[in-house]
Parts: structure tokens; C-alpha cells; sequence
């Protein structure tokens, strides 16, 4: 337990650290300026555009690269909880912490940032304008949780854990599509709880558990790859 406490709270003070706060910042701009371009140009599908693109297909999974780049200390995820393990703690609960921080960070982060793009496209007199907020931070917040734990699984690969910039990779182009090959990765769950394309065409109910099995594959994944 002392161990997994000290992993939450090394990632805390690496992800809280005043620098690393600008990138939640830019990434909250990108998506309010991305948002309003979105109603200016398609005012009706505004909100379906900017969730889609500007915040689940780019703020939210170069956000979680950034912070699980900074939450391990640009280095791979066995080396990050090196303080934790020198004095005799488990590196295993420790690094379950950091990812654990980590997660929930993202998380907030999501649902804030879908948010935004609600709160940009619509006006404040829409009478869906609640519920939409709601279940758009719902799925950010579903979002952010996942590609935590995904950005966590690439980061337990190569020197530095330069495995992140494959998994971001393997997102963006697999993920993108609506086959097989879809699957396997956050992005197109995601969209498909966005009521936008599925995944082989599944359900949109289905998604949701498709994404809560795969963070906690990822994140089992990553955890038996750390060595005790």
C-alpha cells in the first residue's frame, strides 16, 4: 500500500508541476477555437464535428501522450518508479499508482475538454444543452481513463519509453477505420459513443464496454510487464 501510495503521488507532483499545466491549457484553446470555427461553418452539426475531431481526434489522445510522457519523467514506465523502488517498494504497486493518477487526470481532462466543445457550439437557451454537456463529459471522461491506461502500456516499451509514439500511432491509423482493425484501440469506441461511425458495426451500448475491457486489459497489460 506504501508503495502504490508513493506511485500516486509521484506522478501527482510530475503532472502538477506548473510546466505541465500548459498543456491541458493548450489543449482546452485548440478545442475552443476549433469549436467555434465548427459553428461558424456548420452551425447544426457543430457539436457532433468538434467532439469528433478536434477533441476526441486530436486534443485528448495528444494530451494523454504528453502527460503519461510526463507523468513517467520521459522514461519507461519501470524506470519512472525508480524512487519508489530503491528504499524496497514494490515496483509493481508503484507504478500502478502512477498510472492510477495518471488516469484520473486524463479523465477530468476529457470530460473538460468535451465540455468545452458543448458549451462553444451551442447557445445557452437550448433546452438539450444539460443533458448533451452530460453525456458528452461522460464519454471525455470514459476517454480519458482509456487512452491513460493505453499511453501506460506503450510507455512500458523502448529506451525512454518511446513505445508511447507507437501506440499514439497505432490509434490514429488504425483506429480511425470501422474494421478488425479498429478494435483494438480507444478511437473508434470513442467515436462510435459519439453516435458517430462504429466499430464492425456494434452497438452504440456496446462501446461502452468494449472501452471499460480495454483500459482494463491495457492497464493489466502493463502492470504484469513491471517487474516486482
Amino acid at each position: 500500500m506504501t508503495a502504490l501510495v508513493g506511485g500516486a503521488r509521484l506522478g501527482a507532483t510530475r503532472l502538477l508541476h506548473g510546466r505541465a499545466l500548459v498543456a491541458p491549457a493548450v489543449a482546452g484553446l485548440f478545442v475552443v477555437v476549433a469549436a467555434a470555427l465548427e459553428r461558424v461553418v456548420a452551425p447544426s452539426q457543430a457539436a457532433d464535428h468538434a467532439l469528433a475531431g478536434a477533441t476526441f481526434g486530436l486534443a485528448l489522445p495528444l494530451l494523454a501522450f504528453v502527460t503519461l510522457d510526463r507523468a513517467t519523467g520521459r522514461a519507461r514506465l519501470d524506470a519512472a518508479v525508480w524512487e519508489v523502488a530503491r528504499y524496497g517498494g514494490d515496483r509493481r504497486q508503484g507504478a500502478a499508482g502512477l498510472i492510477g493518477v495518471s488516469a484520473l487526470f486524463l479523465g477530468l481532462c476529457g470530460a473538460a475538454l468535451a465540455a468545452l466543445a458543448v458549451i462553444v457550439t451551442r447557445s445557452s437557451g437550448d433546452a438539450t444543452l444539460a443533458r448533451d454537456l452530460l453525456a458528452s463529459a461522460w464519454v471525455g471522461l470514459l476517454g480519458g481513463l482509456c487512452y491513460g491506461c493505453w499511453f501506460a502500456l506503450g510507455s512500458g516499451f523502448g529506451a525512454a519509453g518511446r513505445g508511447r509514439t507507437v501506440a499514439l500511432l497505432l490509434d490514429w491509423v488504425l483506429g480511425s477505420g470501422s474494421t478488425a482493425l479498429a478494435a483494438l484501440w480507444p478511437r473508434g469506441h470513442l467515436r462510435n459513443l459519439l453516435g458517430a461511425e462504429p466499430v464492425l458495426h456494434m452497438p452504440q451500448w456496446s462501446a461502452l464496454a468494449a472501452v471499460l475491457a480495454l483500459s482494463l486489459g491495457y492497464a493489466t497489460a502493463t502492470l504484469w510487464r513491471v517487474s516486482r
